[in-house]
């Protein structure tokens, strides 16, 4: 009697140890898909920012009177550097002032939306120091090139230009694609102005 209760006892406790082991891995592998979930919405927590409807409309006049404001400053430079733009050597074939600030306008609209959909689809400061800093760098190319009357340096600084909004273009595309393809527009009246310098200088 006392022998087939030790019996019945080991086989409890090897059923229990043999319970333990299968259990184990897909305990394991739990916690591992619990981890992965985790880890997964820590990213899109970081990445995504849920900005109030407060903080987007305030978001949006920021980007749009910057926008306005280099343009207004470039226009005046502009203005002022004409007398010595029309005194160099200019390519034969360019397009009337009255298309180049239409087009222009449009294209710095554009390049307003692409800034903002950046800023409002990640917390990352990347995208947006990107769109600031291509337009510092258009800012200072168009007084580099109209005011001061220095072509070369102007080179330099639309080369910096373009590259840094084909940035912005590439670091924006994993939060959003709109705002890539919203870039390209900009980049395209960044290629035109590199020609027309590259033709002066």
């Amino acid at each position: 009697m006392i022998h087939a209760t030790t019996q019945r006892e080991l086989r409890g406790v090897t059923d229990r140890r043999i319970a333990e082991r299968r259990a184990a891995p897909r305990g394991t592998a739990d916690r591992r898909v619990a981890c992965r979930r985790a880890s997964d919405q820590s990213d899109q927590s970081d990445q995504v920012s849920p900005r109030s409807p407060a903080a987007q409309w305030l978001g949006a006049g920021i980007i749009v009177i910057l926008t306005i404001g280099v343009g207004v400053v470039g226009a005046l430079a502009a203005h002022q550097g004409m007398s010595w733009y029309h005194s160099v050597n200019r390519p034969t074939v360019r397009p009337s002032a009255v298309v180049v600030g239409t087009v222009f306008a449009a294209v710095s609209l554009i390049n307003a939306a692409a800034g903002y959909l950046a800023w409002r689809s990640t917390r990352r400061a990347a995208p947006t120091v990107l769109w600031s800093a291509s337009l510092l760098l258009h800012l200072l190319w168009t007084l580099t090139f109209f005011a001061a009357h220095r072509p070369l340096l102007g080179l330099a600084l639309v080369a910096a230009l373009w590259a840094s909004m084909l940035t912005f273009a590439v670091v924006a595309k994993p939060y959003d694609a709109t705002a890539t393809w919203l870039a390209f527009p900009y980049l395209s009246w960044i290629t035109f102005a590199g020609l027309l310098n590259v033709a002066i200088a």
